[in-house]
């Protein structure tokens, strides 16, 4: 049970340092960030 929550949390932070280096490489990135989920496929929709 540990080990899986130790991944999730690896997997959360290295998707952060992942984006936060993509947003400093290509400026163009931020606008795609807002127009797609983060974690799954597709485009994002508002309720």
């Amino acid at each position: 049970m540990i080990g899986a929550l130790l991944l999730i949390v690896l997997f959360l932070g290295s998707t952060s340092l992942a984006e936060e280096i993509s947003s400093g490489k290509y400026p163009e990135y931020a606008d795609y960030c807002k127009k797609v989920n983060k974690y799954f496929p597709g485009k994002k929709y508002r309720i």
